[in-house]
């Protein structure tokens, strides 16, 4: 028998896609949350149409087409399909890499609509920042004061929020360094005089040796969906309903902007390494600036200047 130096194909999907997960996510040190990502992609998605148990060799472009038809009869948003093609994009190049599959299949995302981005109101935000009566609340809704507070100075993300320790606060020189971050490029912001006030009295309330700024009742690190729980929680008792914790990182982005800071400059602020994602940003300033828009349109100027001034009469 000759040994032959094709690519043993006889993997099923699931054997494939275990090899995808230790080659693409764990031996290149990827965060736990891409590799979880991908298995909600496979498990709540791809297993209910394609078997599991499938030669992954038999994948073939019309079993892709008929899955991205699949995804889209499904009751679920235009974006959420995207994200799913997104992740079969990866893990096909990933077995035509390794010759698993037919080189020539392809994946395209799916036309989507642009939708507004709805940041929350200043209104809201003047009703969330509202200090409550430190005679009569509770440590959770005094942290969580705090935090809004925070992502309205800072507009963090909640991963980089939950992983703020306490030593990464310079509260003299009024800087925060963000040692958790999306592209894995920690970077330190400035805290405005107002935040460091707030801190500082803050964590005169935290118990000795604890080592995140905003931890748990009980002195542990806060977990993703706990944070989430708590924010809902915090503006449900306030009135509001909007309870989007990134929609505070929306709502710094569109007021930094409306109040002068370039783009460039933003992007520093926010962590983002590619300007090119901030115009999704920029979006929620069409309304806003519409105002203005008509005040510095050169034909709108020229024919203000010429309306007659009113003298003022003494009667």
């Amino acid at each position: 028998m000759k040994i032959s130096l094709k690519a043993n194909t006889a993997k099923t999907l699931e054997e494939a896609f275990e090899q995808f997960i230790l080659e693409h996510c764990t031996l290149k040190n990827l965060r736990p949350s891409t590799e979880k990502h991908y298995r909600e992609f496979t498990n709540y998605s791809l297993y209910k149409f394609i078997s599991r148990d499938m030669v992954v060799s038999q994948l073939t472009q019309k079993t892709v087409d008929n899955y991205v038809l699949w995804l889209q009869q499904q009751n679920i948003r235009d974006t959420t399909v995207n994200v799913y093609i997104k992740a079969f994009k990866t893990v096909i190049r990933f077995f035509k890499g390794k010759n698993w599959i037919d080189k020539n299949i392809t994946l395209s995302l799916i036309k989507v609509d642009t939708q507004e981005i709805q940041p929350y109101t200043d209104e809201e935000i003047e009703i969330l920042i509202r200090k409550p009566n430190m005679n009569n609340t509770s440590f959770c809704e005094y942290r969580n004061w705090v935090v809004v507070n925070f992502f309205c100075n800072t507009g963090c993300r909640r991963s980089t929020l939950i992983n703020i320790q306490l030593e990464d606060l310079d509260l003299n020189n009024g800087y925060c360094y963000f040692r958790h971050v999306k592209n894995r490029k920690p970077y330190t912001v400035p805290i405005s005089p107002t935040m460091v006030n707030i801190l500082s009295e803050y964590i005169s309330y935290l118990p000795h040796g604890c080592v995140y700024l905003f931890p748990t009742v009980t002195g542990t690190q806060i977990k993703p969906r706990g944070l989430t729980r708590a924010i809902e929680d915090y503006n449900k008792a306030r009135g509001v309903m909007r309870t989007s914790v990134h929609a505070f990182r929306h709502w710094y982005c569109k007021k930094s902007v409306l109040l002068g800071v370039d783009i460039v400059r933003l992007s520093k602020l926010i962590g983002h390494s590619n300007l090119e994602t901030l115009r999704v940003y920029v979006q929620l300033l069409t309304q806003d600036l519409k105002v203005n828009e008509v005040q510095l349109n050169p034909l709108e100027n020229i024919s203000k200047k010429n309306i007659p001034k009113k003298r003022i009469k003494i009667r």
